[in-house]
């Protein structure tokens, strides 16, 4: 097992927030070290943390339609990583979703981005990431 194959568990394994989070954890990152395209979001919406899966929802459609990429080649991890501010839902607030919380980034961003030595573009997605 590599370091970035024990990182990417630990990240999958993750519950640093299960305290604030009333669905509970459940880190969707999407990686791999190949990757050329990064896209950072804010944090998994609920559909997505019921299905494990990045951008499964319609936001999800969106992006990929605005990419003029197929799901396929989205979801291929080698081309693409996902890996949002915050890793799991952080539940509903009175307008919307809540903001990703704020560990995620700081614990676990630099360890995996520098793992990205082929990356030739950063996609920031929302106002959580631009900042």
């Amino acid at each position: 097992m590599t370091s970035f194959d024990a990182l990417l568990i630990r990240v999958r394994q993750c519950t640093l927030c299960a305290a604030y989070l009333t669905d509970g954890t459940r880190p969707i990152v999407q990686i791999q070290p190949s990757a050329k395209l990064l896209i950072i979001g804010q944090a998994p919406g609920r559909k997505v943390h019921e299905s494990g899966i990045p951008f499964n929802d319609a936001s999800g459609n969106r992006l990929r339609q605005w990419l003029g990429i197929s799901s396929d080649i989205f979801y291929d991890e080698n081309k693409i990583a996902i890996v949002p501010m915050g890793f799991c839902y952080p539940g509903k607030g009175k307008s919307g979703d809540l903001p990703p919380r704020p560990e995620c980034a700081p614990q676990w961003h630099a360890q995996l981005l520098s793992h990205l030595s082929q990356l030739q573009l950063t996609l920031l997605i929302g106002q959580y990431s631009q900042n």
